[in-house]
């Protein structure tokens, strides 16, 4: 979704008919809010290579590939959204994302069927922007550590949560949230991440 054109396009619309004063305020809240990112600096860098290695991969194989699929990269695991034409499409970004180095998991939710038109794509774009205004303004979320996506409605989420709480929070959050049909966590617990330390021993 976010490679479509058209969405951008809608996003910056609907931004300046009425999200201006949002984005303002939420920018300085979620500026308050990045340096307690859980991920490091290097994890985040390898993060962007990752993303940008498996785009360029989509794109040498088919521009309609490159188009559908939509990445979120944290710590090395891939999730993959968007809508397909074909079976095999779905395939056959699995394989293409497994040929990058650094990617240690992929979770494939990407739906064979054809898009969802204009009214889909405004109407999931406006969502995500709703979601991630709302998860910002919350004073017991760290937005910053939460990536999502949304398609044909279903709200797709990944990133670290502090604690059980903090993710419950969120999730109960999106749940009520007007327009979405559903939701898939990939959250982690902050308490369950290997130690960066313990790990180099």
């Amino acid at each position: 979704m976010a490679k479509q054109i058209l969405t951008t396009v809608i996003l910056i619309s609907a931004l300046a008919l009425g999200g201006c004063v949002t984005v303002a305020t939420t920018g300085v809240v979620e500026g308050a809010k990045i340096a307690s990112e859980e991920r490091s600096i290097n994890s985040a860098s390898s993060d962007a290579r990752i993303q940008l290695r498996i785009n360029d991969k989509l794109l040498k194989h088919s521009t309609s590939l490159f188009t559908n699929v939509d990445l979120t990269v944290t710590e090395g695991r891939v999730l993959l959204t968007g809508n397909v034409p074909k079976a095999a499409d779905r395939v056959k970004a699995v394989e293409l994302v497994w040929q990058v180095p650094g990617v240690k998991q992929v979770m494939n939710e990407l739906q064979v069927k054809e898009g969802g038109g204009v009214s889909g794509y405004a109407s999931d774009t406006w969502l995500i922007t709703k979601l991630r205004s709302q998860m910002i303004l919350a004073k017991d979320i760290i937005s910053i550590n939460y990536n999502l996506d949304v398609v044909n409605g279903v709200v797709y989420m990944m990133g670290i949560a502090q604690d059980q709480a903090e993710l419950d929070r969120v999730k109960n959050l999106v749940r009520n949230t007007s327009g979405v049909k559903d939701l898939v966590s990939y959250v982690r617990l902050k308490s369950n991440l290997p130690n960066p330390a313990t790990a180099k021993k």
